[in-house]
């Protein structure tokens, strides 16, 4: 006996008791003692009661109103894509539609499909304008919709109860390649080209599995979508060339392809959002957990997809939103801006994980900032490399001098890949002196250019060119080499008979690996024994990857260099880091030396020198500039300074 023919019964069952028994002891204390108790007002009152709860329970078992084993009413339909599905244990990564309760199986449904016939059977299924299957563990297909079947051309019958391996050239699938995969993420996709009635068509694939509480897969739920359309049709090699994989989203051809074809654009706005902690994320948490996040933020895209809105994926953490005409107007772009600052600042839990998300937004508007609507997707994504330097900053517009700066960062990217290969960066050096004695302790190699038409660059705004125009590995290696060149000379010094080189190196310069060859190349090059360098590390280099920064700090000692912790107290300011970093001196920071005068940077200063002292290493003061601030940290034990006070940087050789 179903479910439903049972609470009809009890329903059924119920009415009875109200209608025979009821009306009885009705009567029968009509002359009793209780009927002043119980007057016929109040036992009519109790029958009419008994038979609303009977109609009430026959009302719930029947299916439009929904429950846990039948699909949720037109009514409760408030999406048009499906974004999961969840068991007990699994969170199944599910675009466009939804698979709601299989047959024996508990398995919820928390949304479902906006404006599309929805129906119920064994399996549950909604929307049948998608292509979907369902595979058991052993791969044999044990449901099809009539629509998957009409896509191939074929009967339901030609499907059910066939092992997908005998579908092969039928349904265009390596199954031996997405089983494989399937069996390690839990999750495939695959664009297929067949040929129907002589007719070549693509179907993008989305396979999932259903786990156990042992992890193992109990049930494959694939779907599936005609994107022939999307395909170009001249290049089927390609495969699809127009779609993200992953997300389903378009790709960045996928986007500008769009962009280019659309007609009589009156304004549109571009929206770029990046997810710019994605690889600690995956570092961290796994990357099952960033693909996760990543479904997430597709799928809140796809929400807002329409013929005038649509979103690509253009690279692993980047996506871009584009609208046009009346999507893009100041309420509807005003709209977007609440829906994405809250999406920012709400928490992401995932398995049982609070995640935070350093989601980063550009956007640009066409004809306001540009009339090429081609660029808005660039302007926007200036305006959102903005918001990436300014913590305070999650959403940023585009502004006239954004570009302006792009176009000085690109004549000096030019500019410096013409000065590196004309050997016209200088190196300088900066003297550290123990002033008990005067003597020069550590000579701070510092990079200096100064071109002829862009005048002094900043070694700040140098190094941000380098690492933003991929150079900064070229830059890193000139200058150790141009340093080394040098202090083989000043060697010979009396002066500096006994000073050390102390080298600064960028954080991703310290992980790579290759990078301590040519530091061990150089030095034995220049006659220079590596334990008379020293490499100088800033503290914001350990805000992530610590555990790899630790490890390759080990390399280097196991050398024999020496590792000093620059910048100390201006970024990470964890004391926590000198227990796990092998480190021959501490770099006091010369905001800390701007305000030496004051008690509680005093006491700071001191338990610095005491934790240096108990493990017998160094303290540098830098950007000492006055006397009275040389005579201060004296007094507090930092007997090594440099500044401006002893020495200003300059060429040496």
């Amino acid at each position: 006996m179903d479910k439903w023919t049972f609470n009809l019964q009890k329903g059924i069952a119920v009415s009875l008791t109200g209608i025979i028994f009821v009306p009885g002891f009705f009567r029968f204390d009509l002359s009793s003692k209780y009927n002043a108790l119980f007057p016929a007002e109040i036992l009519a009152t109790i029958l009419i009661f008994a038979i609303f709860i009977a109609v009430s329970i026959w009302i719930r078992s029947h299916h439009f109103f929904g429950n846990k084993d039948k699909l949720l009413s037109d009514e409760a339909i408030d999406n048009k894509y499906i974004f999961h599905l969840t068991t007990e244990n699994h969170i199944i990564r599910y675009p466009g539609l939804m698979l709601a309760t299989i047959k024996n199986k508990d398995y919820s449904y928390p949304e479902a499909t906006r404006g599309k016939k929805a129906y119920t059977d064994d399996c549950g299924i909604i929307d049948q304008n998608e292509l979907l299957m369902n595979i058991d563990e052993n791969g044999n297909i044990q449901f099809v919709t009539e629509e998957t079947a009409l896509a191939y051309g074929k009967e339901t019958h030609d499907f059910v109860g066939k092992n997908i391996t005998d579908l092969k050239n039928l349904l265009g699938i390596d199954t031996s390649i997405w089983y494989d995969r399937l069996s390690r993420d839990y999750h495939v996709q695959s664009a297929v080209e067949v040929q129907v009635e002589g007719k070549k068509k693509w179907i993008f694939w989305n396979f999932e599995a259903i786990t156990n509480h042992d992890h193992m897969i109990d049930l494959i739920v694939a779907s599936g979508q005609e994107i022939t359309k999307l395909v170009n049709p001249s290049g089927s090699e390609d495969m699809i060339r127009l779609i993200d994989y992953q997300t389903s989203l378009l790709n960045q051809q996928g986007m500008f392809e769009k962009i280019a074809n659309l007609d009589e654009v009156h304004q549109a706005v571009s929206f770029y959002i990046y997810l710019s902690n994605l690889a600690e994320i995956n570092d961290y948490y796994g990357h099952s957990v960033g693909d996760e996040i990543i479904l997430r933020i597709s799928n809140e895209l796809l929400n807002y997809q329409n013929e005038d809105c649509f979103a690509a994926r253009f690279s692993s953490g980047k996506f871009v939103g584009f609208c046009i005409n009346q999507y893009a107007t100041d309420l509807a772009i005003d709209f977007y801006l609440r829906k994405l600052n809250h999406y920012i600042t709400a928490p992401h839990n995932i398995d049982k994980s609070s995640i935070h998300l350093d989601i980063r937004v550009g956007y640009a508007r066409y004809p306001e900032d540009t009339e090429q609507l081609e660029k808005l997707i660039s302007l926007s994504s200036m305006a959102m490399q903005t918001s990436s330097q300014d913590p305070q900053s999650r959403i940023v517009r585009y502004e006239k001098y954004m570009l302006e700066t792009l176009d000085r960062n690109i004549q000096i990217s030019t500019k410096l890949k013409m000065a590196l290969d004309q050997n016209l960066i200088e190196v300088h050096f900066q003297k550290a002196l123990n002033v008990t004695n005067k003597k020069v302790v550590y000579l701070e190699e510092l990079a200096r250019w100064k071109d002829p038409e862009l005048g002094y660059v900043s070694p700040i705004q140098l190094f941000k060119i380098a690492k933003d125009y991929n150079q900064l590995d070229r830059l890193e290696r000139y200058l150790v080499d141009k340093a080394m060149v040098a202090f083989h000379s000043i060697k010979k010094m009396p002066e500096y008979s006994q000073a050390k080189l102390a080298i600064n190196i960028a954080p991703t310069t310290l992980l790579d690996p290759l990078f301590i060859e040519h530091m061990n190349a150089c030095a034995k090059k220049h006659q220079i024994h590596v334990n008379e360098i020293c490499i100088e590390i800033s503290e914001g280099t350990f805000v992530a990857k610590l555990e790899s920064c630790i490890n390759r700090i080990k390399e280097y000692k196991k050398q024999g260099y020496l590792i000093a912790i620059d910048d100390f107290g201006k970024d990470y300011s964890s004391l926590a880091i000198l227990e796990s970093i092998e480190f021959d001196l501490i770099k006091i920071d010369k905001l800390f030396i701007d305000k030496i005068s004051d008690e509680k940077i005093k006491e700071i200063v001191r338990m610095i020198r005491k934790i240096t002292d108990l493990s017998e290493r160094d303290i540098i003061a830098e950007g000492v500039e006055t006397e009275e601030q040389s005579l201060i940290l004296l007094d507090l034990g930092c007997y090594l300074q440099q500044g401006y006070y002893f020495h200003r940087p300059e060429k040496m050789t």
